[in-house]
């Protein structure tokens, strides 16, 4: 892989490429490749059906000492049914990428991936997430047990600053435990607060994107409780933002 002895690039877009249709060869090419990117900032590895070969992928990921933004989004998990272990594996690793205290990675995106209940591993880790600032979760069928896990962990996460979770099949009820723990950390702002788990509370998330497809769904069946929701989130964004 020509990349490998490349010291000078920054930015690689090795998106949409289904590497894996292309013959499995070349994914264990690229798994030895990675990690000799020492100078890549910028990568992007959308929609290359990863799949049975997640876990080493994203293991390479983390020999990358320089990586700032990542987007393994999309077609990359798509394993066959009955593989319980292949998913969280992947999602372990990239944990422990997130919670490494060195790691650069400051935006993750891996939007559009249909995780399920596994990506609740990735959001545990955000109790202690140092460096990443911007996450984008969007398409990964979280449903309500992710966002209330979401809503715990947003109390205690200190760096976060930007989120999006759209397409995620929550509810209004799942919406309003998250506005409301945001709310919580907003009435703390600004005073002396006790270490939880290690970590002050949220004070530093100022934009969740509005969840327009989740949300406006539920509109035509329960207007009234869909518009409450929404204004609760204007209010928490009104409050981040003062």
């Amino acid at each position: 892989m020509g990349l490998a002895t490349n010291q000078l690039i920054s930015n690689v877009v090795l998106a949409m490429n289904s590497i894996v249709s292309n013959g499995e060869e070349l994914l264990p090419t690229l798994e030895t490749s990675l990690p000799s990117l020492q100078c890549v900032s910028y990568l992007h590895m959308r929609d290359n059906e990863f799949n049975s070969m997640a876990p080493e992928i994203v293991n390479a990921l983390s020999e990358m000492p320089n990586l700032e933004f990542l987007d393994i989004g999309g077609k990359n998990f798509n394993v066959r049914r009955g593989d319980s272990t292949t998913i969280p594996r992947a999602l372990e690793t990239l944990a422990k990428i997130i919670n490494n205290g060195t790691s650069k990675l400051a935006e993750l995106d891996i939007s559009n991936a249909n995780l399920g209940m596994p990506i609740s591993i990735l959001l545990s880790a955000l109790v202690s997430a140092p460096k990443l600032k911007r996450l984008n979760i969007s398409g990964n069928c979280i449903e309500d047990s992710g966002a209330r896990l979401l809503a715990k962990v947003l109390m205690t996460n200190c760096c976060l600053e930007k989120l999006s979770l759209d397409h995620n099949q929550i509810t209004l009820n799942g919406f309003r435990v998250i506005a409301n723990s945001l709310k919580e950390y907003c009435m703390f702002q600004g005073q002396d607060l006790p270490r939880i788990a290690g970590n002050f509370r949220n004070t530093t998330l100022t934009e969740v994107e509005l969840p327009i497809f989740d949300i406006y769904k539920h509109i035509k069946t329960d207007r009234e409780k869909a518009e409450a929701v929404l204004k609760e989130r204007e209010v928490v964004q009104a409050s981040e933002e003062d």
